[in-house]
């Protein structure tokens, strides 16, 4: 084998390196590097074909192969720029699958992240719901209490438009006493001489309630003790606040097991209140 044969073959040699190359390269970046592979694989059959061509005119033509061979070592040289120009191309391919393998465990790691964070928003939104839910049973109870304090309003509400009924009808027939003293010549502000209530055992109770006129002259409270306990119309009971004198309340109203008196202004010292303890005798 003579030197042009074997230069030939190393020419072959590194072609057959080049392709290589080329075909890493092309395997690396398939999408990118495609129509290049193609370019560079119709050159290399080029090449062959130029090779094979040459080889059979080697015995023939020994200027036509030194022509060749120079021709060869100058696509020789273009092809080691091109490997120079393809390494580099794959050094800057492996540095962009670096990057993109940076990247893609940077995305893992923000999914991460964001996963935790759902998962921490999704405990907080049932804690939320939780809460939600005992706010909804305390404000069921609690319109379940107003709706029990507004009976208990109407009720007393009524109660009061009954005190103001029967401070009313006391009042007319007080006037209506005026005018009949008068009628009959009598002064209303003078004493009269006459039967004394008949004196009563000591009989104890509570104030169960109490309420001021209109006018705010005056004060009623009611007490649990009536007619059966020997109650009468014009008594005065004593109000004590466990064993502090509170006023004395002058009975207006009886009935079997409740009066209504008036507050006796000149007596007070507290103001009366509910539970206070109510007695016939000091």
């Amino acid at each position: 084998m003579n030197a042009v044969g074997k230069m030939l073959i190393v020419l072959q040699l590194c072609l057959s390196l080049l392709f290589i190359c080329f075909a890493g390269a092309a395997y690396s970046l398939q999408n990118k590097w495609r129509d290049d592979f193609t370019d560079a694989d119709a050159q290399v059959k080029s090449l062959q074909a130029n090779l094979e061509e040459a080889i059979s005119q080697r015995e023939e033509d020994v200027l036509a192969a030194e022509k060749l061979l120079n021709a060869a070592q100058t696509s020789r040289d273009t092809t080691e720029e091109e490997l120079r120009s393809a390494i580099l191309k794959a050094e800057s391919a492996e540095k962009l699958l670096a990057d993109e393998r940076q990247a893609r465990n940077k995305a893992i790691a923000e999914t991460e992240r964001a996963v935790a964070e759902s998962e921490a928003r999704l405990a907080e939104t049932v804690a939320h719901r939780q809460e939600i839910q005992t706010r909804g049973v305390q404000l069921a109870r609690q319109l379940a209490e107003i709706r029990e304090k507004d009976s208990q309003v109407l009720e007393l509400n009524q109660k009061v438009n009954a005190y103001r009924q029967s401070e009313e009808r006391h009042l007319a027939e007080n006037v209506r006493m005026k005018e009949l003293l008068r009628v009959n010549k009598i002064d209303p502000a003078e004493r009269v001489a006459g039967s004394v209530l008949e004196p009563v055992e000591k009989v104890d109770g509570y104030v169960v309630g109490r309420l001021q006129s209109r006018s705010r002259t005056q004060e009623f409270v009611k007490i649990n003790i009536g007619s059966d306990d020997t109650i009468q119309e014009g008594m005065i009971v004593h109000v004590f606040r466990r064993d502090r004198f509170v006023c004395d309340v002058r009975v207006s109203l009886v009935e079997s097991d409740s009066s209504v008196g008036i507050v006796v202004a000149s007596s007070r010292r507290y103001n009366i209140q509910e539970g206070d303890r109510v007695t016939t005798k000091l």
